[in-house]
Parts: C-alpha cells; structure tokens; sequence
C-alpha cells in the first residue's frame, strides 16, 4: 500500500497545478507538463525529464518489493 500511495502522489499533477501558485512551490510533474506547453515542443527534454523522475519510485520499488508482492499476494491464498 505504501508504494502505490507513494506513486500517486509522486505522480500527481492536478491538485498541484491547481493549488500551488507560487514558481518555487510547483513539484517536480507541474514542471514536466511546462516543458509541453511551451513554443516549442523537445521530446528530449521531455523524456530526460520523465526519466529522471521515475528513479525515486524505482528506488522505492526495488527495496519494498518483497513487501510489495507478499501484500499482493496475500488476499489471493486464504
């Protein structure tokens, strides 16, 4: 459960959008979804970006996976 709860707000785009005004408060997928509406459109950047974002979720994966399945698994075999 952590590690999904975790994902959805590492990943969550709108309430920041919406309630954070202020530059320096904006996480880190307000900044990704800027790159997009700007005049021109780097897909490199854009998937730079995306990448680097991925390596906390993936780090926090790779330590809690054995938690992550027995969880899983868990409701399945009773």
């Amino acid at each position: 459960m952590f590690v999904v709860n975790a994902l959805w707000v590492w990943n969550d785009l709108l309430i920041a959008l919406l309630f954070l005004q202020a530059e320096e408060k904006k996480t880190l997928m307000v900044a990704i979804a800027n790159f997009q509406s700007r005049m021109t459109y780097n897909p490199t950047m854009i998937f730079a970006s995306l990448t680097i974002a991925t390596i906390p979720i993936v780090i926090l994966y790779a330590f809690s996976q054995r938690y992550f399945v027995k969880g899983l698994t868990a409701g399945y075999f009773r």
